[in-house]
């Protein structure tokens, strides 16, 4: 399955030519997927916040969830949208990448906090060692300069040489 030419491309496409080591190869592809679950988990309630009538009595608390619904769940699913493309420059081994993942780390532990909830403890565990993981790998990530050859100078010939 996953030797299919449109799967190869739509990997290259996403994840570039360059592979990392194991470790941060799975430690993206894990947090990739669970973002992406979590994306399509996230928009999917929103839009049953967004679209269920606003008369029905589904369970306890429906009216508050309808209300707030939207603006948390919308919000909470942009920040593993961000969380995505961060994984993806990670993976292309991108510094700037870690940098937007802790940010979107951040948004993700602390945006529950700020809508009402209790603080998210083993959320922001996790995304403590999520990002240590991704620092330990850091000196493999290198800028496009540091990747590019440097062409050597050669001194201009003696006429010893000549």
């Amino acid at each position: 399955m996953f030797e299919d030419p449109k799967i190869q491309w739509f990997k290259r496409i996403i994840f570039g030519k360059n592979t990392p080591n194991k470790v941060l190869k799975w430690t993206c592809l894990v947090l990739f997927f669970w973002s992406i679950c979590l994306l399509i988990l996230m928009s999917g309630l929103g839009l049953f916040a967004l679209l269920s009538p606003e008369d029905s009595a589904r369970f306890e608390e429906y009216s508050n969830f309808r209300k707030q619904g939207i603006w948390f769940f919308f919000p909470y699913a942009g920040w593993h949208l961000i969380s995505l493309i961060a994984i993806a420059l990670i993976y292309r081994l991108k510094k700037m990448g870690l940098i937007i993942y802790a940010l979107a780390s951040a948004g993700c532990t602390v945006h529950p906090w700020f809508m009402g909830s209790d603080f998210p403890t083993i959320s922001l565990i996790f995304s403590l060692v999520c990002v240590v993981l991704f620092t330990v790998h850091i000196g493999s990530m290198h800028s496009k300069k540091e990747l590019s050859p440097v062409p050597a100078k050669h001194p201009e010939p003696t006429e010893e040489q000549l």
